[in-house]
């Protein structure tokens, strides 16, 4: 699997779970997978290292070293003890100069905790823990993207509910502005944001290469059914946009923006001005999507 050899005997118990041994060789990956049977449970251990690794595939995943131990017992509520480290890894554009993830989840509870730092086309670091609860998740979260930090306000309260997931109003604060998030995920996916002055460099770690910066203010809203066609809304007004790369930075240029997406058609309208001159306006329209569109 992924240029990894698998190798062992694995039988199933009187009880019901696998048990064995596997050994894992190939792609700088070595290590052990060993099953067992925890009363009527499957149970498996996890110990692997990875040296120079390299994944085939279109991921083009590069793993200069890593140590990667894990304990399952899969139940209801499965018991999952976890830790990974990483270095000097690479998938696509993204450079993970060093990164640790630990789990601890037994009965329905544990924490989860993440570390890493590295570059996607800007320097990223970002830190993260989590406290599990049966039907509540609570997320603290800060890091820092180029030399712009940015933090939760609170941790981020995510509860779980028949439909899906609810994230409660959460607010990602930054030295300039901020935005105020609350949504749903599941048969019905909703999404509330709400900008003032929000700084853009933080986009350039999601999306690497785009070189924006500028401050944002305005809305942003978003429901859709199943897999039915969304809908959208939004009003935004960005001051000080510019682009940057490693030659050149563009002048700064002020933009505002109304748009709605719908099974209708959408469009989007704007305006572009530097000082008190209009230098353009764009528009973008959307057909409606044809028969069977989802």
């Amino acid at each position: 699997f992924a240029g990894v050899d698998v190798a062992g005997t694995v039988q199933q118990s009187a009880a019901g779970p696998f048990t064995g041994q596997l050994s894992l060789n190939g792609s700088g990956i070595n290590g052990a997978v060993r099953l067992a049977a925890v009363g009527k449970a499957q149970g498996i251990d996890v110990n692997a290292t990875a040296s120079n690794a390299k994944l085939p595939g279109d991921a083009d995943v590069v793993i200069g070293r890593a140590i990667v131990t894990a304990s399952m017992v899969l139940t209801d509520q499965p018991r999952i003890i976890a830790d990974a480290q990483i270095a000097n890894a690479a998938y696509g554009d993204y450079i993970v100069r060093k990164a640790r993830a630990k789990l601890d989840y037994q009965g329905g509870r544990g924490k989860a905790q993440l570390v890493a730092d590295g570059s996607s086309g800007m320097p990223f670091a970002i830190a993260a823990n989590a406290a599990l609860r049966p039907n509540l998740y609570a997320v603290a979260l800060e890091g820092k993207t180029g030399n712009v930090p940015f933090r939760l306000a609170s941790p981020a309260i995510i509860r779980t509910e028949k439909s899906g997931y609810r994230l409660e109003p959460a607010t990602l604060v930054l030295p300039q502005g901020k935005v105020d998030l609350a949504g749903r995920f599941g048969d019905q996916t909703t999404m509330q944001a709400r900008f003032k002055d929000f700084d853009l460099a933080i986009v350039n770690m999601v999306s690497p290469g785009l070189g924006i910066g500028g401050k944002a203010t305005g809305t942003l809203d978003f429901v859709q059914n199943g897999n039915s066609f969304p809908t959208a809304t939004t009003r935004i007004a960005i001051s000080d946009f510019r682009r940057s790369s490693l030659t050149a930075v563009s002048d700064p240029v002020s933009m505002s923006m109304e748009g709605k997406l719908s099974s209708a058609g959408g469009d989007l309208r704007g305006l572009i001005r530097r000082g008190s001159s209009t230098l353009g306006r764009f528009v973008a329209t959307l057909a409606p999507p044809g028969p069977g569109a989802s």
